[in-house]
């Protein structure tokens, strides 16, 4: 072994080298990784919405320190080193029940490298029945790929990609949000430059962060979102004190920017929104279960994604309050009630719409719902469900109504004359 360690430190770049020494389970934060050279050379990243104050400015000072000191482990604590050392031996053990696994076909180590010079640990899970599909699988802020959260989609016969984020386990750096964008942009460089995979995405709880932000640069296919939120900043107001607002404000806007509902308006594929309806974490009323579920942060990106997604409605507060009301109401109560009945098909032309009934743009609303929302009676900790992987058809929007869309290279906007 040592010998194909200094072979590896000769020849970085040599493969086989590479593979032979990952046969040995060495930790690979000591190893030079793969450099996957993304495609993409005008990638977008989200804009700070709190420009840097001054040095002496009390609020920066406090939300430095606070970043610092808790605020970095309280949004990744899978990322505290004392946590994974105390339990670094059960990780160990998961990761070689995998690679021994009778029933995956192979399973591939690959450590990658990122623009920042972060070395990101990745494995590729291959199924023997697999359907032609691979998925990236983002996980949460305190799981490690070898929690094994996306044994769902192993079962389901998919080819699975999952890495660990900045800091996470044998991954190299911090997990602050540009760190872990590019991490997430090195794995799919991998998948499609490497592998040769065309993968969906699927992003757990804070992965839908990065799973939205490859969704914003690149074509994805289908975009699975899972118990994840529209935004960082309400999640941290409702467990910090009231006095701390101001400061709170500027340090997760300053440090901790996740705008994942800004991030998935840019993306025009495919997409489903997993809603776990009792989930304990992205909520911020836990004074009953009813107020659980309606400040479920998953609601409001699923709000913000379909006015964005369908803007030619031109939304109004009836229709959100019709949205809501679909949110809130069982499934039985959504197959007996009128006015969550949905249409067999969305109007044809912007005069079509104009004609609707209340009662007919209610059900317009719902059913526009139905198209991305999947409930799930289940905790935010419970593995996703086998059969909840399937990927559904693409929703087809009318030409005459598709109008909104945003500008870029590959999709020009499209004009209503």
């Amino acid at each position: 072994m040592i010998k194909l360690l200094l072979n590896h430190y000769k020849n970085p770049k040599d493969v086989k080298v590479l593979h032979k020494l990952l046969a040995y389970d060495i930790d690979i934060s000591c190893l030079y990784g793969i450099d996957p050279k993304s495609n993409n050379t005008n990638l977008w990243f989200p804009e700070s919405p709190m420009p840097a104050e001054g040095v002496l400015s009390l609020r920066s000072i406090l939300a430095y320190i606070c970043i610092n000191t808790f605020g970095l482990r309280m949004v990744y604590p899978g990322s505290v080193s004392l946590l994974y050392a105390l339990c670094e031996g059960h990780f160990h053990g998961c990761r070689r029940e995998m690679f021994r696994s009778k029933n995956i076909e192979r399973v591939e180590r690959y450590p990658i490298t990122t623009v920042d010079g972060n070395i990101i640990d990745v494995v590729l899970i291959a199924d023997r029945r697999n359907k032609g599909e691979c998925v990236i699988v983002c996980d949460g802020n305190a799981g490690l790929y070898e929690g094994f959260m996306s044994k769902s989609f192993v079962e389901a016969g998919y080819d699975v990609i999952i890495w660990n984020p900045p800091g996470f386990g044998q991954s190299t750096g911090v997990p602050y949000p540009l760190q872990v964008m590019n991490a997430v942009n090195a794995v799919y460089s991998l998948a499609k430059n490497v592998l040769n995979y065309d993968p969906l995405v699927y992003g757990w709880s804070i992965g839908g962060f990065p799973a939205t932000w490859l969704a914003a640069n690149y074509k994805i296919r289908t975009l699975f979102i899972d118990a994840s939120f529209d935004s960082l900043l309400p999640l941290a107001k409702a467990v910090m004190p009231s006095s701390m607002e101001n400061v709170v404000e500027y340090a997760v806007g300053r440090y901790f920017n996740m705008p994942v509902s800004e991030q998935l308006s840019r993306h025009k594929d495919n997409v489903v929104i997993f809603r776990r309806r009792f989930d304990e974490m992205i909520v911020t009323d836990r004074s009953s279960l009813e107020a659980s579920l309606l400040s479920n942060r998953g609601n409001f990106l699923l709000r913000d994604f379909l006015h964005s997604r369908y803007s030619f409605i031109n939304w109004t507060a009836a229709d959100d309050l019709t949205f809501f009301k679909y949110l809130q109401a069982t499934e039985q109560q959504r197959k007996l009630r009128d006015e969550f009945q949905l249409l067999n098909s969305l109007p044809e032309s912007l005069e079509e719409l104009e004609k609707f009934s209340p009662q007919e743009r209610a059900k317009l609303i719902c059913t526009l719902t139905s198209y991305h929302l999947r409930d799930l009676d289940l905790g935010h900790n419970v593995p996703l469900p086998v059969d909840a992987t399937f990927q559904p058809s693409p929703v087809k929007i009318p030409i005459a109504l598709r109008f909104e869309e945003n500008e870029t290279e590959d999709n020009p906007k499209i004009k209503n004359n």
